[in-house]
């Protein structure tokens, strides 16, 4: 699986950026959660929350130097298998004063600004799949009458690769190039 931690820390703040630039109210605790816990944990809107649900894999991914050249080639990372891991974005928004058309459209924009924040991370590609309304009757008596709650279904389309293959004098030794977060260390809990 992707870094889907550090991916929603971009999204958050790409998407912060988005709500600020549209100067909409801003996210509770300025930020997306991450993780089905954060579902339904607050009293006010607006509050967007990035569930997990799961994902398949696929075949690998071609990629290409950008002059052809094998050297280059031979310093790229070697596509491995692609990934697609599908996401719920649980999104809580209303209008001030609050109003059933002014809550739709609120709970809308905030979830136009994640999209399009999405869009504009080059790390990744994130496509919208479908969204659903939600009644507040159905999942909280205490939002009733408090905004609008849609959810955002997205794939997010990725690829795994291999660390890239460095070719070195003998006796020097290879310093893989291209993972992100590779350290040289084992990673810790």
């Amino acid at each position: 699986m992707g870094d889907l931690v550090t991916l929603v820390e971009e999204l958050s703040n790409a998407t912060c950026a988005v709500v600020n630039s549209l100067q909409l109210p801003a996210l509770i605790d300025e930020r997306i959660h991450f993780g089905a816990k954060y579902v339904g944990q607050v009293s006010a809107p607006p509050y967007m929350v990035v569930v997990p649900l799961g994902g398949t894999y696929g075949g690998p991914v071609a990629t290409t130097s950008p002059t052809g050249k094998v050297e280059q080639l031979r310093q790229r990372a070697r596509p491995l298998w692609s990934e697609n891991t599908e996401l719920q974005v649980h999104i809580w928004a209303a209008s001030t004063p609050s109003s059933p058309e002014g809550d739709f459209r609120m709970a809308q924009t905030y979830a136009y600004a994640f999209l399009v924040a999405a869009h504009r991370l080059a790390t990744t590609q994130i496509k919208p799949e479908r969204f659903d309304w939600v009644s507040q009757r159905d999942t909280s008596e205490q939002r009733e009458g408090l905004g609008e709650y849609v959810i955002l279904t997205v794939t997010v389309l990725g690829s795994a690769a291999d660390l890239p293959v460095n070719i070195a004098a003998p006796g020097v030794k290879l310093v893989p190039t291209g993972f992100p977060g590779y350290s040289g260390k084992p990673p810790t809990q």
